[in-house]
């Protein structure tokens, strides 16, 4: 028996030593990866939790193997940059584990730069904040730019504004839409900017000609709307809007989508917006809703020499014009103009009837950059398609054929040399080309509001910058030729054509001198024209948006400017005040006279328009002082004057904005430092508008209405956590229900402007 437990001892022993000396047979595998690009970690440590054996590191691939014993195993990976992740693998497996990058909370860092760039540091620019942008874009264009001392609104009605700076607007205006030229204003005031406001993340206002870079359209001013650069970090990032209004129980949902992969950014937005018949204190205003489906597309390649974009937007919108400004007889018009009440009452509906405007705007933009020693080529090209579709109240069941429907086809080349970016003289040179055609659809019974055209037009420009510590200096010169043809039936139905040549010289001189780190002096002085837009030469009937009925004329010349503005601008520590001044002369100034002439025609009675001509005088000044005299407590002060006159007739011009002034008292709430909670306000305004007493009451219809005071309120709070941020917005228009009418507003002769309105609005970005 001994002899047998020893023998049996003695093979346990031996079977024991064996097995720790035989290597085992299970693999541990695993793919390190980059949890928000997917691409490969390399580099990363991986190490066995309580294991003080060697770390692996990833290769070039992410990924890792070692040989082990157990059926699960324990791991860490750490790398800089990352979060550290633990894991548990099973043997025999590879599997694919992301490392999630890791954001670092830094301090806020505030860039300021006073010198903006060639062609802009001796004008006076204004920018849209943020937050007016968020609380405004559910209103459009011209709202959201409606917080910019000097800049003031064009309506008519409810559904369509213009922006109007410094007492110009219309072709005088240029839009640059992501940096194409807007296409689709020729037509006339009653055509609001076909841009989607939630495309932008930034709107800026040039006050002044900017006519040497941007061309013959730029006399009064230039708007850049620019959507967000494309990313170039790796990762998604999102932006959500949700608003709504309870005046004409408006809603509105966008969202936008970028992010970076394989050296391109890429971004897609959409946008729509739906709202009903909008009331003012007393009474709704029948068939005044809209309803907008919008979209854009962008990608883009960047490298530090070389790059390319491609950009392609979609605005699309149907609104409601006003039923009570179509009228069906001489009688009943002069009725409706007298009354406080329109003649045609309504309830409140969604439905959007006759008359009304279909529109739909295309933009297609390729651009791309070249680096070299010496300089910087840019190009662009720019596509642009608007179709717009007026639609009347017609019989015998043709209400769904339109009354006007114009085609708008546009392209656009445009290619800029920069030098000396950097040193003390900085030059540019460019030249832009121009092929336009407007071209009526056939079968609308009508004849055409406006003729068909072509228009070829071209323009070279050079800028010079000289900058030196203390002042900025710059000098530019441009030269436009534009040539129209015109095809048209007269009233014997005859076929003519006609040519029209337009050139002319654009020049600028200008200087900015810091007196100091806080004090600012500019002074700019510009020559720009523009030559008549087709509306303005060929207009002939009604148009629908305006309710009116307007006639061109064609032996119009061209607009000639002079213009001289002055700016100063001080920046302390709680103070920021601007002032800008300006006196301008327009020879052949062109405007659409009221005749004081109401006309019936077989589609209803309207009042009556022309284009006419005289040489003009406008003179102004616009003041912006923010006031913080503690981190708790912003006061705000704008306000805005044009004074315009008529040097042929020794009269008054017609829309020309009156006088305004706003007051905003601002309430910053303190939170607590370690909330998520942030950036809580409350602010109360008062915009008080003058009355409009510079005008020529026989010849209008109706005298200008009564100056009014508005009280508005406004309030926000936003919240964070890591990389998310949530915006949370609630603002008051008309906070006393006020019933008034505004002398910018070409429906002021028919209804009251809108009542207390409600809004709230969320922003979410991750």
């Amino acid at each position: 028996m001994r002899l047998l437990f020893s023998l049996l001892l003695t093979q346990i022993l031996v079977l024991h030593v064996q097995a720790q000396q035989s290597p085992c047979s299970g693999r541990i595998a695993g793919r390190v990866i980059n949890g928000y690009t997917q691409q490969p970690v390399a580099g990363a440590s991986v190490q066995r939790m309580n294991d003080g054996g060697k770390a692996l590191t990833t290769d070039a691939d992410g990924t890792f193997a070692f040989n082990g014993c157990e059926r699960f195993v324990q791991i860490i990976i750490s790398k800089e940059g990352f979060k550290d992740a633990v894991y548990t693998l099973p043997a025999g497996e590879e599997k694919v584990l992301p490392l999630i990058p890791e954001t670092l909370e830094l301090a806020t860092l505030t860039v300021t730069d006073e010198k903006i760039g060639i062609g802009k540091a001796t004008a006076t620019l204004a920018t849209v904040s943020d937050e007016a942008l968020a609380r405004t874009q559910g209103k459009g264009l011209a709202e959201a730019l409606g917080d910019i001392s000097g800049v003031q609104v064009l309506r008519n009605g409810a559904t369509i504004a213009k922006p109007v700076i410094q007492g110009l607007h219309g072709n005088r205006i240029l839009i640059l839409n992501n940096g194409i030229r807007q296409e689709g204003q020729q037509w006339g005031l009653d055509h609001a900017p076909e841009i989607d406001p939630f495309t932008a993340s930034q709107l800026t206002v040039v006050k002044g000609a900017a006519a040497v870079q941007y061309g013959a359209e730029a006399m009064g001013g230039v708007v850049l709307v620019n959507p967000p650069k494309l990313p170039v970090q790796a990762g998604i990032r999102s932006e959500w809007h949700l608003q709504g209004a309870s005046n004409g129980r408006q809603g509105i949902a966008s969202g936008q989508v970028s992010g970076y992969h394989g050296g391109i950014g890429w971004r897609a937005q959409l946008t729509g917006k739906r709202s009903g018949n909008v009331h003012t204190p007393d009474y709704f205003l029948a068939n005044t809703g809209a309803s907008e489906i919008n979209f854009s597309l962008a990608a883009g390649y960047q490298k530090e020499r070389y790059g390319a974009e491609v950009f392609f937007s979609r605005f699309n919108t149907d609104l409601g014009i006003f039923r009570g400004a179509h009228i069906g007889n001489l009688t009943d018009l002069q009725f409706a103009m007298s009354s406080p009440r329109p003649v045609v009452s309504a309830d409140f509906s969604y439905q959007i009837s006759n008359p009304r405007q279909a529109v739909a705007h295309n933009l297609l933009k390729i651009n791309g950059y070249l680096k070299q020693t010496q300089g910087e080529w840019q190009w662009q090209y720019g596509f642009q398609h608007n179709r717009r579709q007026e639609f009347d109240i017609r019989r015998g069941g043709r209400d769904n054929i339109p009354a006007l429907d114009l085609n708008l086809f546009t392209h656009t080349l445009d290619a800029v040399y920069e030098s000396g970016k950097g040193t003390a003289l900085h030059r540019k040179f460019g030249f832009n080309g121009l092929l336009q055609s407007n071209l009526n659809t056939p079968g609308t019974g009508i004849r055409p509001l406006v003729p068909n055209y072509w228009v070829t037009a071209a323009g070279a420009f050079a800028i010079w910058k000289y900058s030196a510590a203390r002042w900025d200096a710059e000098a530019g010169i441009r030269y436009d030729l534009r040539h129209m043809e015109v095809r048209r039936f007269d009233r014997n139905n005859v076929l003519q054509r006609t040519e029209r040549l337009f050139n002319n010289v654009s020049a600028t001189i200008g200087a900015a001198y810091y007196i100091n780190e806080k004090l600012t002096l500019r002074s700019q002085l510009a020559s720009a024209w523009r030559p008549p837009a087709p509306n303005e030469l060929y207009s002939e009937g009604l148009h629908h948006g305006a309710a009116a009925l307007e006639f061109g004329s064609d032996s119009l010349k061209s607009e000639q400017s002079w213009k001289w503005t002055n700016g100063i601008s001080l920046k302390t520590d709680n103070i920021s005040l601007e002032i800008s001044g300006f006196a301008q002369y327009i020879g052949n100034y062109i405007y659409l006279a009221p005749q004081a002439e109401t006309r019936l025609t077989i589609r209803g009675a309207f009042p009556v328009f022309y284009f006419e001509q005289t040489d003009a005088q406008l003179a102004g000044a616009d003041f912006t002082l923010r006031w913080q005299p503690s981190a708790a407590w912003e006061t705000l002060l704008k306000g805005t004057m044009v004074r315009a006159r008529d040097l042929t007739n020794g009269a008054f011009l017609p829309w020309i904005p009156p006088d305004q002034a706003s007051a905003t008292l601002r309430r910053n709430l303190a939170m607590p430092s370690e909330s998520c909670w942030k950036g809580a306000y409350a602010a109360l305004s008062c915009l008080l508008t003058a009355q409009q007493r510079r005008t020529e009451t026989e010849r209008d219809f109706a005298p200008p209405p009564k100056g009014y005071t508005l009280l508005n309120f406004d309030g926000g709070i936003r919240y964070e956590h890591g990389r998310q941020a949530l915006h949370i917005g609630f603002s008051v228009h008309n906070l006393a229900n006020l019933a008034y009418r505004d002398y910018m507003n070409r429906f002021r002769y028919f209804a009251d402007e809108q009542g207390r309105n409600f809004q709230l609005y969320l922003k979410y970005s991750l």
